[in-house]
């Protein structure tokens, strides 16, 4: 039988934590992404085992992800491109616009507000949550 690894000494001090991302993709469904979706559900539950192995085998690290919306990076902006390509919208601008349609904050996300979202998960404010995924769409996702 293979034997568990014992924890390093963690004193109350140390602090430690993780955090990866997931888009929104369980609550919004856009025809094109099912492999990338499946991905992102895949950081989610990553996400949630490694809360769990962490808290119970006392290696002192939080696990949590950012749900994070619609972001005009290069990898967003191929998104629109790719869906205008496929005949979804008929310009990526028409399908950057159907995304802030259905945001109640009626704007994309800005790089800045994940990297927010992940700098709050990782302060002593939220030291006691772990296997937790954070939406940061603007509401998309609800």
């Amino acid at each position: 039988m293979p034997s568990r690894r014992q924890p390093a000494s963690i004193s109350s001090s140390d602090r430690f934590a993780v955090s990866g991302t997931r888009v929104s993709t369980n609550t919004i469904r856009f025809p094109g992404i099912a492999g990338y979706s499946a991905t992102k559900s895949a950081i989610d539950r990553l996400t949630r085992v490694g809360a769990a192995e962490s808290g119970k085998l006392g290696y002192g690290v939080r696990v949590n992800c950012i749900y994070p919306g619609l972001t005009p990076t290069e990898m967003g902006n191929q998104l629109a491109v790719d869906c205008a390509e496929i005949g979804l919208f008929p310009s990526p601008e028409e399908a950057a616009k159907a995304v802030v349609d259905l945001t109640p904050q009626g704007r994309l996300g800005q790089v800045d507000d994940m990297a927010d979202a992940v700098v709050f998960l990782a302060s002593d404010a939220a030291k006691y949550i772990t296997g937790a995924g954070l939406p940061v769409d603007g509401g998309m996702g609800m």
